[in-house]
């Protein structure tokens, strides 16, 4: 009790000695003096940022002519993965001919096929044909995902390269909807951009667009996308825990605009 006391009174005297004209003065002074040295140093620091950024712009053009042509870097896929991507809880591999069952009942779910198919298949032929496709091209890259403990077709992911539009290349995915909501999504796509990273890569001319950034001396810089519906927040969640950043929004006829998502390589 007695401490609670003393620290009281000198409570008491150290305000009671803040209220003299000199001390106050000097206190105020003191703040005065620290905040335009602050704002000295901030200035300083802001002037060299503005040149840096002058002399890096000079080696950016600000416009091209769409339909050039111009260099960036992409994956070499070669029959990639040659061996199956382990996550903790995932396994994500090449779809072979023994998976169309699971594939054919994965695109039969409405939701899954307005989000990756344009719709749900007529029959098992017309799943069967895409199989096939997805099998023989080497151009794009789609993968299974299954549950590490027993094996069961989940969903897929993959990516799509197409160099004469952007942006691109552009990662998509998709699960069963009994498997919504587990965080196996963001697992898969973190998986995913872990083994894209780590691709051998070439350097090919693509055609210049518009939605292209990070153009500098003719040279785009290597990203990988993806784009959800404005509406699918869940889907944009599973981007934004990956590492992805907002890259832009595109209008869609008769449809929900699209939320165009970007991370560098």
């Amino acid at each position: 009790m007695n401490s609670v006391i003393v620290l009281f009174i000198n409570l008491l005297y150290i305000c009671n000695l803040c209220l003299q004209p000199s001390v106050l003065f000097f206190i105020i002074f003191s703040l005065k003096l620290i905040q335009a040295y602050k704002c000295f140093f901030l200035h300083n620091i802001l002037l060299y940022a503005s040149d840096s950024g002058q002399n890096s712009s000079e080696q950016i053009p600000r416009t091209k002519n769409p339909g050039s042509k111009v260099l960036t870097t992409l994956p070499i896929l070669n029959d990639q993965p040659s061996k199956p991507i382990r996550t903790k809880n995932l396994i994500i591999r090449k779809l072979n001919h023994s998976d169309l069952m699971d594939f054919h009942i994965f695109r039969l779910q409405p939701e899954v096929g307005k989000e990756l198919f344009s719709g749900v298949p007529k029959n098992m032929e017309k799943s069967k044909n895409y199989l096939e496709n997805i099998i023989s091209d080497t151009d794009d890259l789609c993968l299974g995902i299954f549950l590490k403990d027993t094996e069961q077709f989940i969903g897929i992911i993959g990516a799509e390269i197409d160099k004469s539009t952007a942006p691109s290349p552009s990662v998509y995915y998709g699960l069963n909807e009994e498997h919504w909501n587990k965080g196996y999504c963001t697992e898969a796509v973190r998986g995913f951009v872990k083994f894209w990273k780590k691709l051998p890569r070439e350097s090919v001319y693509i055609t210049y667009n518009k939605d292209m950034h990070d153009i500098s001396n003719d040279m785009v810089v290597e990203k990988l996308y993806g784009n959800v519906s404005k509406s699918n927040i869940a889907s944009q969640m599973v981007l934004i825990k990956a590492g992805f950043i907002v890259h832009s929004e595109k209008k869609r006829k008769n449809k929900d605009n699209d939320i165009y998502f970007q991370m560098w390589m």
